[in-house]
């Protein structure tokens, strides 16, 4: 067998198997955000920093717009919501510059953040179930429109995140701090829609492609 059959096998096989690839690496980067929390319950906090560390690089992990394990709440809002206590009333951080809280990891007592935010999590969790949708009944799903995924997906979620970034960096009269409800709704809707406008189309290229074969 020469070098190009091997290159040949090589993407074949990425090309019936690239969902699987997808789901797989969607399912370990949820399981390893939510393992950085575990793992400091359990006590083994270098092993978790080390994945707390290398997220990160991928999302801001502010604590006040993270989920908790282990802890008397689930998360920690900017201003006292009922009966739930604020980042600033369990955390020392300066209320000038909630940004800091990046760093906080948690306690025993307040719990251990997940190492992606609430909307990563719905986000990355969406597009994890569109994959396993997808991997079923790929032959009956089809492409969704352009129209439709800029509706349902940027609008509502550029919306809640641009509002939030304005009232962040102090742009708007008003300070606006997304809910948890609102960042995992709007989050979930763009990785489910995304999820259906992109693996349709990129399953039309594959079958053209094998056609052409």
């Amino acid at each position: 067998m020469t070098k190009a059959d091997t290159s040949f096998d090589v993407i074949r096989w990425l090309k019936n198997r690239y969902l699987e690839l997808i789901a797989f690496f969607l399912f370990f980067y949820l399981l390893f955000s939510y393992l950085a929390p575990i793992l400091m319950h359990a006590g083994y906090p270098v092993i978790a920093k080390a994945i707390y560390r290398g997220y990160s690089n991928l999302c801001h992990q502010y604590a006040y717009r993270s989920w908790f394990l282990f802890g008397s709440q689930t998360h920690y809002p900017l201003q006292p919501v009922q009966d739930q206590l604020s980042v600033f009333d369990v955390f020392d951080i300066p209320l000038d510059n909630p940004e800091v809280s990046r760093e906080i990891i948690g306690n025993d007592e307040t719990g251990y953040k997940v190492a992606l935010c609430q909307r990563d999590v719905a986000l990355y969790g969406s597009l994890f179930i569109f994959t396993i949708i997808f991997l079923i009944g790929r032959r009956q799903i089809k492409k969704l429109s352009f129209i439709i995924w800029v509706v349902f997906a940027v609008i509502p979620i550029g919306i809640d995140g641009m509002w939030q970034l304005a009232g962040t960096f102090g742009l708007l009269s008003s300070t606006y701090e997304s809910s948890p409800l609102m960042r995992t709704i709007t989050g979930a809707m763009f990785g489910f829609f995304s999820g259906w406008l992109l693996f349709p189309a990129i399953e039309q290229i594959i079958q053209k492609d094998v056609s052409a074969e």
